[in-house]
């Protein structure tokens, strides 16, 4: 999964290598400790903000993705694609913009099979999505725009890769009369348009940072599911999954209404074995959904403490348990969004039943993964100046380890993006924002390995 949305409209081509990693290794003595920092350096680009990482499972290489300030121009941003081997040294680095537009990458996914890449986004004046493929080797496969003619602008959002069909599928939200979250169905292995769905949409009272359309997909089937939200009967916003099968044709729709009636809204969506999971928010609470893969919900759960606004931000399913874990955050004291929030984890069994809840630091929890042959979950927590990573047993939530990244000023503040494990070897990854080590008024990528806690 990625931090969430943060920018404004915007991409064509630009491939080029151009930072120095730094890589630092951790002393071998302290095994709760990084084993190596990797920080993009190049006076090319100066703030950067990774969204998202994706992580061959082949080879172990993490490839992380976000867009950099490109020199001092103000506002004129780039994409950027970073590619590290699982020692932390750099593989390479990838740009693509288009001239004179601001360039926002949103979101990356990995062909387990070729170990090509895919990022999307969005650019331009007149916003277009915009997604760009690379082979194992960094070389630009295609490099292509899309845009709704129907609507004002077109964000690229997510982006899921379809390996036994050779498709790539993307998450886009259109603003017209009326708005549309829509797949794109691209080929693999030229970028072309194979087909488009949509779903009309009105957002309504729709929370801010809200309604940004994901996408997953099911390799056996080859179904497509698409989670955002729309405006219910009762006036209030519901959480949406609808699914299409591998030509675009749609298979079923669903709502979710939670118990309040309130406004709901999806964060992200994700196939494990034949299940659909869909985390959230409904009303003030963390909404937890899932379906099979005809549609029906299985089970659903919500959890806030009494009023209080709490916030779900990503969810992972360990395969072996089918334990789900959910993070994101709570507020300790006071009502609706005032008091401390605190880094929130939850775990449901395979029927929705609660197993633990646990609450740690002053922050919020923004990633979560699963070390699934050792029973672990890693939490990744933005906690004012520091990175926080928690490791839980996932059976009980025995806290495993907690790794901690201080922030060197209090001038400026960086953040965790995104988590990621391997499953080969256990080791965790982690990436963001982070002052730079030449200069810390300057933000940038910054990614750190550490070894498994279990």
């Amino acid at each position: 999964m990625k931090v969430r949305f943060r920018a404004v409209p915007l991409a064509a081509l630009t491939a080029a290598l151009l930072t120095v990693a730094v890589a630092v290794p951790a002393e071998a003595s302290a095994p709760e400790d990084a084993l190596w920092m990797a920080q993009e350096t190049s006076p090319r680009y100066g703030n950067g903000y990774p969204d998202a990482m994706g992580l061959d499972p082949r080879t172990g290489r993490i490839h992380v993705a976000g867009y950099a300030l490109r020199g001092n121009e103000f506002e004129n941003y780039d994409y950027v694609t970073v590619s590290y081997d699982s020692q932390g040294a750099r593989i390479r680095t990838r740009t693509s913009s288009i001239a004179n537009t601001p360039d926002f990458l949103q979101d990356v996914a990995v062909d387990p099979s070729s170990g090509s890449y895919f990022v999307t986004g969005y650019c331009c004046n007149v916003v277009k999505a915009h997604t760009v493929a690379y082979g194992r080797s960094g070389n630009v496969l295609w490099d292509v725009i899309y845009e709704d003619p129907t609507q004002i602008g077109s964000y690229g959002y997510s982006v899921a890769v379809d390996p036994v069909r050779d498709r790539v599928y993307l998450g886009v939200r259109g603003s017209g009369s009326p708005d549309k979250a829509t797949v794109v169905a691209l080929s693999k292995a030229t970028g072309e348009q194979l087909w488009t769905s949509s779903v009309d949409f009105d957002y309504g009272s729709l929370p801010t940072g809200l309604g940004w359309p994901q996408v997953a997909v099911h390799p056996g089937t080859g179904t497509v599911v698409l989670s955002t939200q729309n405006l219910g009967a009762l006036g209030s916003i519901d959480i949406e999954a609808a699914a299409f099968d591998s030509s675009g044709q749609s298979l079923w729709n669903s709502r979710y209404d939670g118990p309040r009636s309130e406004d709901d809204g999806s964060e992200d969506v994700i196939i494990v074995g034949d299940t659909i999971y869909v985390v959230g928010n409904s009303d003030r609470d963390i909404a937890t959904v899932t379906y099979d893969l005809d549609g029906n919900q299985k089970w659903a759960a919500t959890y806030g403490l009494a009023s209080r606004t709490d916030f779900g931000a990503d969810i992972a399913v360990d395969p072996v348990t089918g334990a789900v874990l959910v993070t994101g955050r709570t507020y300790l004291q006071g009502g609706g969004r005032r008091g401390d929030p605190t880094v929130l984890t939850l775990a449901y069994d395979s029927l929705g039943g609660q197993l633990w809840t646990a609450l740690s630091e002053v922050g919020s929890g923004v990633a979560v993964a699963v070390d699934a042959t050792r029973g672990v979950a890693y939490v990744a927590g933005d906690t004012r100046q520091e990175w926080t990573t928690i490791a839980y047993a996932i059976a009980d939530g025995t806290v495993l380890r907690t790794d901690i990244l201080d922030e060197p000023t209090a001038n400026l503040r960086g953040a965790p993006a995104d988590i990621a494990v391997d499953s080969r070897n256990g080791n965790v990854y982690l990436t963001g924002n982070y002052p730079s080590p030449n200069d810390v008024q300057v933000i940038t990528f910054t990614t750190l390995g550490y070894p498994p806690a279990g």
